[in-house]
């Protein structure tokens, strides 16, 4: 993705992991366009008109509102986006101007994880000031720890990858036969914290999810870490196929009822030769 920095060639990028999965995404304000990428494959992941004189403003990774949760801040200007002798320097559709102010963005979800409520110069680096402000008589050295050896990348601080773990299994009960087959998905938190009710478990024919959904419940209480309820779905005899496949928080859930889990790879199961018994 090609960016655009003529003016001061001295335009910089943060870095942070926001969702707590290890991968971390970039930050970058160019001339025109604020743009957040995967820092995994480089893919631009949100792009926004913000336009900017790229003197030394970079964007700031904070919690600005004390809330636990990362925000990110940047600046705008433009004073190199109106000159009467270069009216139309970045490429913006009719809907997007330039603008000026400070600007913080953060999750509707609030489900970014938590950061450090400072950011304290244009080369932060988390050693060079602890969390109350201070800063070290002598500095440690940054690169000589796992953990702080990066620039411009802010602190999560520990724990912060606790987070629930929603696994499920499937089975299926004959005792409404020959009417209907109950399918029971038992959703388990096998995480290190609660999550609310309300999630999302998808059913649907197959053994892999390929088939066509049958129906999504929700689930219907909190569940802290250890804890289970059983979601039952009820199946028309007549449109039974054998194989059965659930899925709990899965992509299609809604905004409002995704999870943000420390691991996504556990979370469907499939049930086998599921129909009813032949009458005698």
């Amino acid at each position: 993705m090609a960016t655009q920095d003529e003016s001061s060639n001295v335009t910089g990028s943060s870095v942070f992991d926001f969702e707590g999965d290890g991968k971390a995404e970039v930050i970058y304000n160019d001339e025109c366009y604020l743009r957040v990428y995967n820092g995994v494959d480089g893919k631009e992941l949100f792009k926004l008109a913000n336009s900017s004189a790229t003197i030394h403003d970079m964007p700031v990774l904070v919690d600005v509102d004390g809330d636990n949760n990362t925000e990110f801040v940047v600046v705008a200007n433009d004073s190199n986006h109106t000159k009467a002798t270069d009216p139309v320097r970045c490429p913006y559709t009719a809907a997007e101007k330039p603008r000026h102010g400070v600007y913080v963005f953060g999750d509707a979800n609030d489900r970014w994880v938590r950061t450090r409520k400072l950011w304290n110069q244009h080369a932060y680096h988390i050693t060079n000031v602890d969390s109350s402000g201070r800063i070290p008589r002598v500095e440690p050295r940054n690169y000589e720890s796992a953990e702080s050896n990066n620039y411009r990348v802010s602190s999560a601080g520990e724990g912060v990858l606790n987070a629930p773990n929603l696994t499920v299994s499937l089975s299926a009960s004959t005792a409404s036969c020959p009417a209907a087959i109950e399918l029971r998905a038992k959703v388990t938190n096998k995480g290190t914290l609660g999550v609310n009710a309300g999630v999302a478990v998808t059913f649907s024919m197959g053994n892999e999810g390929a088939g066509p959904s049958i129906g999504t419940l929700t689930t219907t209480r909190a569940l802290l870490p250890g804890e289970s309820e059983v979601v039952t779905f009820k199946q028309p005899d007549d449109k039974v196929t054998g194989a059965f496949y659930v899925v709990v928080d899965g992509a299609s859930a809604l905004a409002s009822m995704a999870v943000n889990e420390c691991k996504e790879d556990d979370n469907s199961a499939s049930a086998s030769a599921v129909r009813c018994p032949a009458p005698k």
